[in-house]
């Protein structure tokens, strides 16, 4: 087993006195920042995606390493991770800070390759089926024919403020 970290961050110094300190260099090797199109080297290479955020944007990345059959074990972040996979089917979603669930969900999956390879077939299927280019384009037209549809009315007229941004309302008000 080996563990590639990839990213930099204020935590790197002591991950690399940790990592001498327990004579664990052998297993753990530190890329540091790359390019983003070299994440699919690792991705197709790798049984698992560490993913222990205390906040992230978007969980794109989440998507990309199911696509690849990467299972992913990453912080539980509501309305980000929990929205890039299936807990306990494509991936495990885990309380943030929480070292211990971390380190069940590493050893569940590497103590049985039979649910890592069904995981593995999940999540890239997962995203194949909901997340996929062509699905996110299906949904981008059915939210546009909604919002045309007067689905989602704006709470409060804009007219105003395009009075202010314009000094009139354009003609398409």
């Amino acid at each position: 087993m080996r563990l590639t970290v990839i990213g930099g961050g204020p935590d790197r110094e002591r991950l690399e006195s940790k990592i001498r300190e327990l004579q664990l260099e052998k297993y753990i090797v530190l890329k540091g920042v790359i390019q983003p199109d070299e994440i699919y080297h690792y991705f197709t290479r790798s049984h698992i995606h560490l993913m222990p955020s205390f906040f992230e944007g978007l969980g794109l990345v989440l998507l990309e390493s199911q696509a690849n059959g990467c299972v992913p074990v990453a912080s539980h972040l509501p309305g980000v991770t929990d929205t890039a996979l299936v807990d306990g089917v494509s991936g495990f979603l885990v309380k943030t800070g929480a070292v211990e669930e971390f380190v069940h969900a590493i050893l569940l999956l590497y103590n049985d390759p039979h649910k890592w390879t069904t995981m593995s077939h999940a999540a890239a299927t997962y995203v194949r089926r909901h997340r996929s280019i062509d699905k996110m384009g299906e949904k981008y037209v059915a939210l546009i024919q909604e919002c045309l549809a007067g689905e989602y009315p704006l709470a409060k007229s804009r007219k105003r403020q395009m009075m202010s941004l314009f000094g009139r309302v354009p003609a398409a008000l």
